[in-house]
């Protein structure tokens, strides 16, 4: 369908697959940024199209520049 087209396109640009290789634990910690904090990560795809949030426990974090001394 579209839609799912439409995930499997925002998973490569957002390379859901590389998330999915990077982590060796069963949690994914998403430190959204801007317009990311309206994706929904965990119905990203990783390259055997499993959902994300089949994989790991997908949990959200708040973007905090003033921790990093990032200016916006």
């Amino acid at each position: 369908t579209a839609d799912r087209a439409a995930v499997a396109a925002l998973s490569r640009t957002l390379s859901a697959g590389a998330i999915a290789k990077r982590t060796g634990k069963p949690r994914v910690v998403i430190i959204p940024h801007g317009i990311l904090y309206d994706v929904p990560f965990e119905a990203l795809l990783d390259d055997e199209s499993h959902l994300l949030v089949e994989r790991f426990a997908v949990s959200y974090a708040p973007y905090a520049p003033e921790e990093t001394g990032e200016i916006d």
